[in-house]
């Protein structure tokens, strides 16, 4: 074994078997805590040394006739083997980057090839295998935890990093200087939960099983970039003393709740929302104010705003629906009363049912030819039992069912 000093790491060389009559070297660097920063098999090339001959010019004796010719000599050095030997690098991770405009949960990795991703290498990279850390949902980065080194063989890593690791995909091998391909985290980080990095290394494989070379892990994270549509058909009525505001639901699956804002005058500046809620309706114990609504995502971003609406005079009205739809009735569970509410892209014959659990028709709400808007209609339950009903509406050829609970 030998050490030599470069730039502060080690060099230590091994011979390493690879069968009868052949044999390689193992080079490796080690940082000044003992952690593996490279290491990789190279094959030696050795370089012969040719003895040296020294023939020495003749002495002319100037008193005598004389001439002296010492005999030649031949120096002959120890025998030695000078090892020339290049480190191949294994794949190099460049980057892992968020995959902008999108709904996350994605990253592009970047690495740089492996010296033997080359023609006329001893062996031929032929793919790359991509793998993924197991962590524990949002776990945080740490560096200890990012380059961790176990004790016993100081080269583990240089064939496979410890700890728990997913594949996640191969990408072939072309000869490449760089290569790049999207791969799937846990979880993204958030506004709201900050910060979650996802861990990859990639491997250079070979037709070879047990021949590969591996990089050193590295990490990055993903972001949703797409913030939720505005809801849509924000209406706004009076109730007593109170105003309810009623929108269509969103159909995005990250949706995580809306946010609702409240001002003195159709123009008013959004400020921190007057309440939050996953429902598609609000009521708000105010009879002249105007409204604001707004979509969150699980990811913290924020839709643009739907509104103004109000109840009071001048209070602005929705634009027509594209699509026939049936919100779910509000409150739910209720007692006695309920609101339903849908909405008609154009001119239609409605009709709107309640039935119970049995499929027998309980009360006929609606049954009429309906102007294009939104329409809301109150369901009285009073004369029926506590439990589980449907609310069924048609128009055209559409049709959808709801269930609501009353409960008492």
């Amino acid at each position: 074994m030998v050490e030599v000093s470069d730039g502060g790491l080690a060099v230590t060389g091994y011979t390493w078997s690879y069968g009868a009559g052949s044999s390689d070297l193992l080079l490796a660097k080690f940082d000044a805590s003992g952690n593996t920063c490279l290491g990789e098999f190279v094959t030696p090339t050795v370089q012969s040394v040719s003895p040296t001959i020294n023939t020495p010019s003749p002495t002319v004796n100037t008193q005598s006739p004389t001439i002296t010719s010492p005999s030649p000599t031949v120096t002959s050095p120890a025998p030695t083997t000078t090892v020339v030997c290049e480190i191949q690098p294994p794949p190099r991770i460049s980057s892992i980057t968020d995959v902008g405009n999108d709904q996350g949960r994605e990253v592009r990795v970047k690495w740089h090839r492996c010296y033997w991703d080359t023609l006329g290498a001893p062996y031929t990279i032929t793919e790359y295998s991509i793998w993924r850390r197991v962590d524990q949902y949002k776990a945080f980065r740490s560096e200890a935890e990012i380059l961790p080194t176990e004790a016993g063989n100081p080269y583990e890593r240089i064939a496979y990093p410890p700890g728990e690791w997913d594949f996640i995909k191969t990408v072939p091998a072309r000869c490449e200087s760089t290569y790049s391909t999207i791969c799937p985290t846990v979880a993204d980080s958030t506004i709201t939960d900050g910060m979650y990095w996802s861990v990859f290394f990639v491997s250079a494989m070979t037709a070879d099983p047990s021949v590969y070379l591996d990089s050193e892990p590295d990490s990055g994270y993903s972001l949703d970039n797409l913030a939720p549509a505005a809801p849509k058909g924000l209406m706004a009525t009076l109730y007593a003393d109170s105003t309810v505001l009623i929108w269509l639901s969103n159909s995005e699956s990250d949706l995580a709740y809306y946010g609702i804002y409240r001002g003195s005058c159709p123009d008013f500046m959004p400020g921190t929302p007057l309440d939050y809620t996953i429902d598609t309706t609000h009521t708000d114990l105010a009879a002249v104010y105007c409204y604001k609504v707004s979509a969150f995502d699980f990811a913290g971003n924020e839709s643009s705003l739907t509104g103004p609406v109000s109840v009071g005079e001048g209070g602005t009205q929705p634009e027509l629906p594209k699509d026939f739809s049936l919100s779910q009735n509000y409150p739910n569970p209720f007692n006695p009363q309920t609101a339903i509410r849908y909405a008609l892209p154009g001119d239609a014959q409605v009709r709107l049912v309640v039935y119970n659990v049995a499929g027998q028709e309980i009360e006929t709400l609606v049954n009429e030819e309906q102007e294009a808007g939104y329409h809301e209609c109150v369901w009285d339950g009073k004369d029926v039992a506590t439990g589980i009903y449907f609310y069924r509406l048609r128009a055209r050829d559409f049709m959808q069912t709801r269930k609501m609970i009353l409960l008492r």
